[in-house]
């Protein structure tokens, strides 16, 4: 696209920001469908957020001129797992220092709009080569850890680190690409309320709704989603989330009148392969509602060199350091269960006789700074304090650095990357 081309873009992104779409200037429809990338289907995986939200991404940057893009729908769900920080700090406490604060990325579940939420917040995605999606997802023959389901106390921080920074589930590639792809801004609004949801249709934006799953569907049909009525008995079948496109009110018959709707389960058999669903089943279902008003200019990602599993060697000191978190990416997830102090967790520390310490410190684009207390092995997240190492970008899967000791020497320090393959996986119910 040209620069006129931006610039109109822009514009219409901006008029929908500062909500000049009034209810009296909605046209009777709006079709977004020629900003879309092809329809994909979730598979068997529990994935229909970051799908949603993937969608409304792509949508977003081809909005703003950046062309069709295929992003990948593995690595925000890996990523939104993964980067998770435990908010109660409590239920950190009572865990211990080796409590799963992080998820398990083979998992799913959430929110689409707080995927957007995470994506302006810090966490990003990148091309869909780089960390394919599996339909099928990975399963307890693969990982024979996975036979234990998402919440169970089976699942340590090591345990979640084992498959979290496997090779197998989060390729090096995904870690090195030259561009990752983010939200600045997003916007929530009520997901069962058509006005508002008109309203950033008509202003250019598509809207990642989450709502309850009820009512007679035609996951495949070319039959308007219709919620249920005193007649008919339907049963609610959790929930889902999926990408509002457009909407049709031009009948006569207010019964005809739908959202047009880019679902995960793949193509239905209307002409353009969208899903319809009506204006009563929205009110009715509908749970919240989310749409980018501005994306973040594709850029690097440097500091994700540092994600992986690292045999340390600091002086006499040496063990494995798993480092899984990009510190800040949880500072919303932080505030919003009324959490205290930066978000400046990286990972955790096992030394050689595999005591866990958690651990601290930032990450920049040329180095890694961490601390390690041994005082303090279950640290809160924006604990600075103990023995400080400084590493250099790594090389070839290999860094270097130093540490000073108490005597003021400095002492080099060391690190290389292994793979987080367990030496013996346990799995139990």
């Amino acid at each position: 696209m040209g620069v006129l081309t931006r610039v109109i873009a822009a514009l219409v992104l901006l008029g929908s920001s500062l909500g000049i779409c009034s209810a009296h200037d909605r046209p009777a429809s709006v079709d977004l469908s020629a900003y879309q990338t092809p329809i994909r289907n979730q598979g068997a995986q529990h994935t229909c957020i970051v799908f949603s939200a993937i969608a409304a991404l792509e949508a977003a940057y081809l909005h703003a001129g950046y062309g069709q893009l295929d992003l990948s729908e593995a690595m925000l769900n890996h990523f939104g797992k993964m980067m998770w920080l435990e908010p109660n700090w409590a239920t950190t406490i009572a865990k211990g220092e080796d409590g799963r604060e992080s998820q398990v990325g083979a998992f799913g579940g959430g929110s689409g709009a707080q995927y957007l939420q995470e994506l302006a917040s810090g966490l990003r995605t990148t091309v869909e080569t780089a960390m394919p999606y599996h339909p099928s997802g990975f399963n307890h023959n693969e990982f024979p850890a996975l036979a234990n389901s998402w919440d169970s106390t089976f699942w340590t921080q090591r345990r979640a680190d084992d498959f979290n920074l496997d090779p197998r589930a989060l390729p090096r590639a995904a870690l090195t690409q030259p561009f990752y792809y983010s939200v600045r801004q997003f916007r929530t609004i009520s997901g069962n309320e058509p006005d508002a949801i008109e309203s950033a249709l008509a202003g250019g934006h598509e809207v990642v709704w989450d709502f309850r799953v009820s009512g007679k569907l035609s996951p495949r049909g070319a039959a308007i989603w219709q919620p249920c009525n005193e007649s008919s008995r339907c049963d609610s079948k959790g929930a889902h989330a999926m990408l509002i496109i457009g909407y049709d009110r031009t009948d006569p018959d207010p019964a005809k009148h739908a959202f047009l709707v880019k679902n995960s389960w793949g193509r239905t058999a209307w002409p353009d392969g969208y899903t319809r669903v009506s204006y009563a089943y929205l009110r009715a279902y509908g749970l919240r509602g989310a749409f980018i008003t501005e994306i973040e200019p594709p850029r690097p990602w440097p500091e994700l060199a540092f994600i992986g599993r690292w045999s340390l060697k600091v002086g006499d000191l040496d063990g494995t350091l798993d480092i899984y978190h990009v510190p800040g990416v949880s500072q919303w997830l932080i505030q919003q269960y009324h959490g205290v102090g930066p978000d400046r967790r990286v990972g955790v520390f096992y030394d050689s006789a595999g005591k866990p310490f958690r651990v601290n410190g930032y990450i920049f684009p040329d180095r890694l700074e961490i601390y390690i207390d041994p005082r303090e092995p279950n640290a809160h997240w924006d604990r600075i304090g103990g023995l400080r190492i400084v590493l250099t970008r790594p090389v070839d899967g290999a860094t270097k650095g130093y540490y000073i000791n108490q005597k003021g020497q400095k002492i080099e320090a060391s690190a290389k990357l292994t793979t987080a393959a367990p030496k013996e996986t346990v799995a139990s119910q």
